[in-house]
C-alpha cells in the first residue's frame, strides 16, 4: 500500500508543474509474513507535469513521477547470501487526467 502528501506548485500562466512530497510505502501479503525486518518504509516524491488544452473546454493533464524509498525486508541478515539486501527503490507513476471543475 502507498500512501503520499504531496505539493504542487504550479507558476501562473504556466502550463507545467512540479510535485514535491512523502511517501510512506507498506509491504503486505502471504509472501512477507515471515519477514524479519520492518516492512513500512519512507520516502519522497517527485514529479512533473503538463497542461495540454485539447479545446478551450476540455484539458488534458500530463503527469510523470517518481516515488524513492529505502526497502529492506530484512534489516541486513543474510546479504552475503543474497537475501534481500536493502536497496533503494524506485517506483514510477505515469498518468493522463482530465481535471473536474473547469481548471
Amino acid at each position: 500500500m502507498i500512501g503520499s502528501l504531496r505539493a504542487v506548485i504550479k507558476p501562473r500562466r504556466s502550463n507545467l508543474s512540479v510535485v514535491l512530497g512523502a511517501i510512506v510505502v507498506n509491504h503486505g501479503g502471504d509472501f512477507w509474513d515471515g519477514a524479519d525486518g520492518k516492512l513500512t518504509s519512507f520516502g519522497g516524491v517527485l514529479g512533473l507535469g503538463f497542461k495540454a488544452n485539447v479545446t478551450p473546454r476540455f484539458p488534458v493533464q500530463i503527469r510523470a513521477e517518481g516515488n524513492f524509498y529505502s526497502f529492506d525486508p530484512d534489516e541486513g541478515d543474510n546479504t552475503s547470501a543474497g537475501f534481500y539486501p536493502g536497496k533503494m527503490q524506485s517506483d514510477l507513476v505515469f498518468s493522463i487526467g482530465v481535471p473536474l471543475g473547469g481548471r
